[in-house]
């Protein structure tokens, strides 16, 4: 799996390109978003570049611009790079993430997540929200 980011001067996005196994990889090209073996989900809107790859689809961080900041979960394999479709939001929570407390990362399997707290110290494992 590939996470590739995609910056504009309005937005920044992401697709997640998926293959099967390492030898149907077009080495060739490294054309990740058109490579017919590929399962491509994006583009989804990434806030300040960070995202994670889950089992159950990419989880990627949306700065509140008049709401809540929020985590939100995509669909695998959907959206498309062309035509533009962007990818299918599954759910998604609010979390306030700032200097205190920071998402660090979600387990490849979906199961947990991990969220630092810098005032005390504490490490916090999660449940996912969609398990």
């Amino acid at each position: 799996m590939f996470l590739l980011n995609h910056a504009t001067e309005a937005e920044q996005s992401a697709y997640l390109s998926y293959f099967p196994s390492t030898f149907t990889i077009n080495t060739g090209t490294l054309d990740f978003l058109n490579d017919p073996a590929a399962q491509v989900t994006g583009p989804f809107r990434v806030d300040d570049g960070r995202a994670w790859i889950t089992y159950d689809g990419p989880v990627a961080y949306h700065r509140g611009d008049k709401g809540p900041d929020r985590l939100v979960r995509y669909k695998m394999g959907s959206g498309s790079a062309s035509p533009y479709t962007p990818a299918t939001e599954l759910d998604s929570i609010p979390f306030d993430d700032n200097d205190e407390l920071r998402v660090l990362s979600f387990d490849a399997s979906g199961t947990w997540w991990f969220a630092y707290d810098r005032r005390t110290g504490y490490l916090y494992k999660l449940r996912t929200w969609w398990k």
